[in-house]
């Protein structure tokens, strides 16, 4: 996550997610080893007739061995195994390298609404990821120490509800 300026997921969301989700049959989680090393992973919402995927994370240094396309297509596999209709492969932005991933496996782009809860202002909050600030900030995060985005990172992800 840090090579894309994102905070990260606390070890305890992925435990509860396992529990809550995985337990009860509304979420998927896959991974993709390498020597017996953990190398990708792709973590997903299954509910109704849908798979939602969720989180797709690897190792950079294991690229060459495609394990993102093996979890998805392990993932795609399973979803028509048990009777899912639609695979939604997540939100993603149309200028980024993640939407050249997604493509390739030729998806139907829709439309996804974004709802806000306007507490302390009127108007909807821009967030512009290429904006000067937000582009200052993402820079920052990735040069920060790792030990500096495991302390702060959690918190972070939670107060700006990503």
């Amino acid at each position: 996550m840090r090579s894309f300026g994102s905070p990260p997921y606390s070890k305890q969301y992925f435990l509860s997610f396992y529990h809550n989700l995985v337990k009860n049959k509304l979420g998927k989680m896959l991974g993709s080893f390498y020597n017996g090393k953990l190398v990708s992973a792709l973590v997903g919402f299954c509910y109704q007739d849908r798979v939602h995927i969720l989180i797709a994370v690897s190792d950079q240094k294991f690229q060459e061995f495609r394990p993102n396309d093996a979890m998805h297509w392990k993932f795609i596999e399973w979803a028509i195994d048990n009777n899912f209709k639609w695979f939604d492969f997540g939100r993603v932005r149309e200028d980024s390298g993640q939407f050249e991933y997604k493509q390739k496996w030729g998806p139907e782009l829709k439309e996804l609404p974004s709802y806000f809860l306007l507490w302390k202002t009127k108007e909807v909050p821009i967030v512009d990821p290429h904006s000067g600030k937000n582009k200052f900030l993402v820079k920052l995060w990735k040069l920060m120490p790792l030990w500096v985005t495991k302390l702060v990172g959690m918190r972070l992800r939670k107060g700006l509800g990503i």
